[in-house]
């Protein structure tokens, strides 16, 4: 009994790594939303982040991690163009949470 249970772990674990799920276009969408969300109706936030600000987006062992590009605060035209080359890696589990810096 011991082992059938030690083999179903194993064999969940390696799905849960895996994330079969999870695709790079619905890792996107899940970016656009937690991080325009958090920042929604904040004056001085950041955002609103573009389909076109997200880059890299790579699969990893249980999720998948991504780049990030957006400006901050109350800015002029050229500070944001700058800014907007400020890059933030953020890692999604396979759960959808979006984890890092944004």
């Amino acid at each position: 009994m011991k082992k059938y249970i030690k083999i179903i772990l194993i064999i969940l674990l390696v799905i849960l790594a895996w994330s079969p799920w999870l695709n790079s276009t619905e890792v996107n969408q899940v970016i656009l939303q937690k991080v325009n969300t958090k920042w929604q109706g904040i004056m001085d936030g950041c955002g609103p982040l573009r389909a076109e600000n997200i880059k890299n987006t790579t699969r990893i062992p249980f999720g998948y991690i991504s780049s990030i590009q957006y400006a901050c605060g109350f800015t002029t035209q050229e500070i944001a163009i700058k800014e907007l080359n400020d890059w933030h890696t953020v890692y999604i589990s396979p759960f959808g949470n979006v984890i890092g810096n944004y």
